[in-house]
């Protein structure tokens, strides 16, 4: 037998060489997930033909990777559209918070919306997040995303590029 990589009649091999895939596993390990070149996973899967997958598995999932196969649903926010969502959000909710602590340069339309919630938000939230799920509301026609709103409007007013949390 000796130093031969195969044992009788079975080879010795494994079922997926990872270092075609070095640059992805990279990525992930470093939390940039996003600089994973998914078409590069694929002609690797293509190429390796990983042994462990049905051949009907593995064109799917390349096909995928690809982009050549349709998802349903609705695409997510472009980081565009997610900063201007954000800016809308952070500027609504600094109109509500004016209206809720009575300041004379309140926008009227912002007075009369918070006046319409006030009483179902006063007594079990804090203001802060009385004004977010008012916000989302607006946005959303229920309060249930304020904690996303809150969150985009953050990163929105931090500066390009820089976190918000450091």
């Amino acid at each position: 037998m000796g130093n031969d990589t195969k044992t009788d009649d079975c080879p010795i091999r494994p079922a997926l060489d990872l270092r075609p895939f070095a640059s992805a596993l990279h990525h992930i390990e470093q939390g940039e997930p996003e600089k994973v070149d998914p078409v590069d996973v694929a002609s690797e899967l293509r190429e390796r033909e990983a042994s462990e997958l049905p051949p009907e598995l593995l064109g799917w999932l390349c096909d995928y990777l690809e982009g050549s196969i349709e998802t349903r649903g609705r695409k997510g926010e472009s980081p565009l559209e997610r900063r201007v969502i954000g800016l809308h959000a952070a500027h609504s909710y600094d109109a509500i918070r004016k209206a809720q602590n009575g300041d004379p340069d309140a926008l009227p339309e912002a007075v009369n919306i918070w006046q319409s919630w006030a009483s179902e938000t006063e007594d079990s939230y804090s203001p802060s997040e009385a004004a977010w799920m008012v916000v989302s509301c607006m946005f959303y026609g229920q309060p249930g995303s304020h904690k996303k709103l809150r969150n985009l409007a953050g990163a929105a007013r931090s500066p390009i590029g820089k976190s918000a949390r450091k």
